[in-house]
Order: C-alpha cells, then sequence, then structure tokens
C-alpha cells in the first residue's frame, strides 16, 4: 500500500488536519516525493520530438510539474498564489494524467513511423512479385514462338519456316523491348522509392546525431567525429586538437536559480562556442551534462591553445538573462593534440587529464598536454 492511501486512511479516520498528515512517516514521504521528482525529469530530459508536443516544451512542463508536486508552486497553466500549496491541494490526479497523456501521445507517434515503414516495405514487395509474375509472362510468350519454330524446322514446308522463323524474331524483339521499357520504370521508381527512404533516414540520422537541448552535435555524433579524425592521423599524419570545456560551478546554478535557468546557460553556452568556431571544419558538441567537446581539424595543439583562450575570454563576457537575474560564467579546458598512435579513447583521456588539471589549479583557465605528456597551464585572464 501506498504512502498516498495511507495518508488518506489516516485523514478519514482522524478527519484531516495535522494528525492525519503526522501519521505519514516524514522519510517515505520525501523519499516519495524525490523519486516523482526524478522520474519526471528524467522523463523530460529524454523527450523527443511528435506531431503534438516538442522536446523542448515536454521538458518544460516536467518542470513546471516538478516544482508544483515537489515544492507546491503553482499548477501549470495557473497563475502562482503568495504561498506554496500544501501537500493535499497539490494536483496529483492531473500530474498523472499529464503524464499519461504525453505517453499515449508519443505511442501514437512511433506506432505511425513504424507503420509508415512497413507500408513502403510492404510495397517495395508488391513490386517485386509484381516483377516476378511480368518476367515469367515473357518466358511463356518466348517459349511459344520456340515452339512455332521448332514445329516448322520439322514440317516439310520452308516457306512456312521463313515466316515462322521472321515472326518469331519480330516477337522476340518486341519482348525484349518490352522488357528493357518496364525495366527502366521499374529501376526509375525503385530509384526514387529509394532514395526517399534514403533521405528519410539521412534526416533521422542527422537528428539522432544532435541534443535536443542545445541544438549542437551529442555525444553519439562527437564519437563519429572523433574516430574520423583518429583515422586521419594514422593514414595521413593529418593534426587535430580537441577541446574539453567544462563550466565552473554549473551545480550553483542549477541549485540556486533552477534547472530552467541552467538549461538556458547550458544553450547560450552552446550559441557561443558555435559562434566562436566559424571554420568550416571545426566541430562542437555537447559532451555530457556542463561539458562541451571542441574538435579543430589541421590545428596543432598550440593553436588550438589560442583559439581556447577565445573560448575562456567569450564565457567570461556572456552574460545569461533569465527571469530577474544575470548569471555569469567561467569555465575550465583541456587541451591535447591527437598523436599518430592514438586511439579515440587515449585522445580523449589525455584530454580529461588536462581539464582535471585546468581543475585542480584554480579553474577559470586552460591547461594543454604535450606530446611529452606534460602540462602547460595558462592562468585566468591571459591573452591568446
Amino acid at each position: 500500500m501506498s504512502w498516498w492511501t495511507h495518508r488518506h486512511e489516516a485523514e478519514a479516520t482522524t478527519g484531516g488536519g495535522a494528525s492525519a498528515v503526522a501519521a505519514v512517516d516524514p522519510d517515505a514521504l520525501e523519499q516519495a516525493l524525490d523519486t516523482v521528482g526524478a522520474f519526471l525529469r528524467t522523463y523530460g530530459h529524454h523527450a523527443f520530438d511528435t506531431e503534438a508536443c516538442s522536446a523542448r516544451e515536454l521538458n518544460q512542463a516536467c518542470e513546471a510539474w516538478c516544482r508544483h508536486l515537489l515544492a507546491g508552486g503553482p499548477r501549470p497553466g495557473t497563475q502562482p498564489g503568495p504561498e506554496a500549496l500544501p501537500l493535499r491541494r497539490r494536483d496529483w490526479r492531473g500530474g498523472r494524467q499529464f503524464l499519461a497523456g504525453r505517453r499515449r501521445e508519443e505511442s501514437l507517434y512511433v506506432g505511425r513511423t513504424i507503420g509508415d515503414f512497413r507500408d513502403i516495405l510492404w510495397r517495395l514487395i508488391q513490386i517485386l512479385d509484381h516483377l516476378a509474375t511480368q518476367e515469367q509472362d515473357s518466358d511463356e510468350r518466348m517459349h511459344a514462338q520456340l515452339s512455332r519454330l521448332r514445329v516448322a524446322a520439322q514440317g516439310p514446308s520452308t516457306e512456312k519456316l521463313r515466316r515462322e522463323v521472321l515472326s518469331a524474331v519480330d516477337e522476340i524483339a518486341r519482348i525484349a523491348d518490352e522488357r528493357k521499357r518496364r525495366e527502366i520504370a521499374r529501376m526509375a521508381g525503385l530509384h526514387s522509392r529509394v532514395k526517399q527512404l534514403g533521405d528519410q533516414l539521412a534526416v533521422a540520422r542527422h537528428e539522432s546525431t544532435l541534443d535536443p537541448l542545445t541544438g549542437i552535435y551529442n555525444r553519439r555524433g562527437l564519437d563519429e567525429r572523433l574516430a574520423q579524425a583518429v583515422s586521419m592521423a594514422h593514414a595521413f599524419r593529418q593534426p587535430a586538437s580537441l577541446l574539453l570545456i567544462d563550466l565552473d560551478h554549473f551545480k550553483r546554478v542549477n541549485d540556486t536559480y533552477g534547472h530552467l535557468a541552467g538549461d538556458e546557460v547550458l544553450r547560450q553556452v552552446a550559441h557561443c562556442l558555435a559562434c566562436t568556431f566559424r571554420v568550416r571544419n571545426d566541430f562542437v558538441a555537447r559532451f555530457g551534462g556542463e561539458e562541451f567537446a571542441v574538435i579543430l581539424w589541421n590545428t596543432n595543439g598550440q593553436h588550438a591553445a589560442s583559439s581556447g583562450q577565445r573560448v575562456l575570454a567569450a564565457l567570461r563576457a556572456l552574460r545569461v538573462k533569465h527571469a530577474s537575474v544575470v548569471i555569469t560564467l567561467t569555465a575550465s579546458i583541456g587541451v591535447a593534440e591527437v598523436r599518430h598512435d592514438d586511439s579515440v579513447a587515449r585522445w580523449l583521456e589525455r584530454s580529461d587529464r588536462a581539464l582535471y588539471e585546468a581543475k585542480r589549479r584554480g579553474r577559470d583557465r586552460l591547461v594543454q598536454i604535450g606530446p611529452d605528456g606534460l602540462f602547460c597551464t595558462t592562468p585566468p585572464g591571459a591573452r591568446a
């Protein structure tokens, strides 16, 4: 039996009020509320776009329900009151209906998408079956002509044989021409369908490598690009450098201003990085949480460190406005150049060690790890 049922039974017995609330185990109640909050935030964090609701809207709605159910904030869609709502006045039923409604929408969306692909696959199967039937009909016509020729060849009349040969040649030519036209039409139709499917899959694959919150590439896209850079280093000794960027004390932003403020900070930091690295081959991604990664192609460690200093300066100057507050930021950066014998894991590990060293030396700075494994640090406020 849930704590919520216990609570209502206590209210029915005591008539509600303080004595009923006191009957609830405070630790169990706190754990239950934490579980509800974690569920809502996890659900919102992993949301995806549907026809009814975007991932961003769903994430914001989950955060609003968290504030209402956990902290007694206003019910989503209503005006805030002067005080936090007590537990008994929070809309628990509405929260359940919200989750159930969003889940139904996602289920319908996924079902429709899978149904569309099944329809396309069934159409391809029908086309292939139709092709097989048509080829069989052509083969039967050709066999009929060969049978007539065989009969004529066994008969005494050379004139009849001549006529049958000429007729067979004409018929076989027509069959070949029809088969060619059908083949061209079939190939054109299949090419169009395959191209359409390829375009849809390319869009889906591209979207799967994007971070829904910030709009830049996610960890999956980063892993693919890291593997490409390592392969180029192995084959052609082409230089590339990796910057790992971690926002300093980001947890304080969430704890002080809320997760929506933290989300806005992450979006603006991503935009700042995208504006800082404008070269076509520069690659910016969200590594996870408050960490970002930048791959600079044809760039050695020294030039990458100079670019990292520009990032530090840009982030120090960034002012994130949320509600009535202005949030300022600093970051720590670790830089490592790829080596010709590197693996992706070793390259990441060296960059991460440089980032850790930047944090250890006081944050708001850049640390570069050289080929010899030694660190080179740049203090806060230094110029590129």
